[in-house]
C-alpha cells in the first residue's frame, strides 16, 4: 500500500515518519519507495459478524467523541483545529465504567474517561499517546485514561507529555497480542479517526506483518533527481 497523507491528522504517515504536505513525492514514494510490512489491527465490535482493520489506534470514550464531534465540515474549515474545539466540547463527558482483557489477564472494572489501544502511538503536535508502541512488534498498545476533574487531565497531559508508562493510577498501560474491552453503557468508538458509532464490547487482534507499506527509500538509494542511484 502507498500513503498519499492529504488529510487533517495524516497519523500514520507521521508515526512512519513520511512526507507530509508534498504530493508529489509521496507519489514517487508510493510507486518506488522500499517496501516495510507492519501489523494490522482486527477488530469485532459487540455481535457483528465481520471484523474490520486498523493500522493507528481504536478507542471508546473521550477520543471516540472527539472524532464524532468533528465532522468533515468543521475540519474543512479548521483543519486540526477542530479537533481541540471537539476536545473542549467532551471534556466533562461522565466516565463510564469499562472492564479491559489483554492476553486473557482481567482488569477489574473501572471508571475512566478513554481507553486507546494502538499499533503505533504519536499523534499531532509531537505528541506520544503510546511510548512503548512500534508498528512491526506484534503487539497493541493499550492507555486507560480516568481523571475525573480538570486537575486529573493536567495530570493526563504532563504524563503524555513526558512518555512516562509507570506509577500512575489514572494513566495506565498494557501491552499484549488481544485486548478485550466492554462498557457498562454503550459508549462513542472510533477506528483509525473515524467514529462508528456507539458500541459495548470491542474485541481486538493484532495481524503481525499483514501489510505491506511503501516507504521513503534508505537514505543513499535514491539520487537527488528522484532517481534510484546504482550504487
Amino acid at each position: 500500500m502507498g500513503l498519499l497523507p492529504t488529510g487533517t491528522g495524516n497519523l500514520l504517515a507521521r508515526n512512519l515518519e513520511m512526507v507530509i504536505g508534498d504530493l508529489t513525492k509521496a507519489t514517487r514514494i508510493a510507486l518506488s519507495g522500499d517496501n516495510r510490512a507492519i501489523d494490522v489491527g482486527r477488530v469485532l465490535i459487540d455481535d457483528r459478524d465481520e471484523e474490520q482493520v486498523f493500522l493507528v489506534m481504536a478507542g471508546v470514550g473521550f477520543d471516540a467523541a472527539i472524532m464524532a464531534g468533528a465532522p468533515h465540515e468543521l475540519k474543512s474549515r479548521l483543519g486540526p483545529l477542530a479537533y481541540f474545539v471537539s476536545g473542549i466540547r467532551a471534556l466533562l463527558a461522565p466516565r463510564a465504567g469499562i472492564t479491559l482483557a489483554v492476553d486473557g489477564r482481567i482488569e477489574p472494572c473501572r471508571p475512566v474517561r478513554t481507553i486507546v489501544v494502538g499499533n503505533c502511538g504519536r499523534l499531532l503536535g509531537g505528541l506520544v499517546l503510546l511510548p512503548a508502541a512500534r508498528v512491526d512488534d506484534g503487539l497493541l498498545d493499550v492507555v486507560s485514561i480516568g481523571p475525573k476533574s480538570i486537575r486529573g487531565w493536567l495530570v493526563v497531559a504532563a504524563r503524555v507529555i513526558s512518555r512516562r508508562r509507570h506509577g500512575h493510577r489514572i494513566v495506565q498501560h498494557w501491552q499484549g497480542r488481544t485486548v478485550i474491552l466492554k462498557s457498562e453503557s454503550p459508549q462513542q468508538a472510533q477506528l483509525d479517526g473515524d467514529p462508528v458509532g456507539e458500541v459495548c464490547a470491542m474485541h481486538m487482534r493484532v495481524d503481525r506483518d499483514a501489510l505491506l507499506i511503501r516507504i521513503p527509500p534508505a537514505v543513499g538509494s535514491e539520487a537527488p533527481d528522484g532517481r534510484r542511484s546504482a550504487g
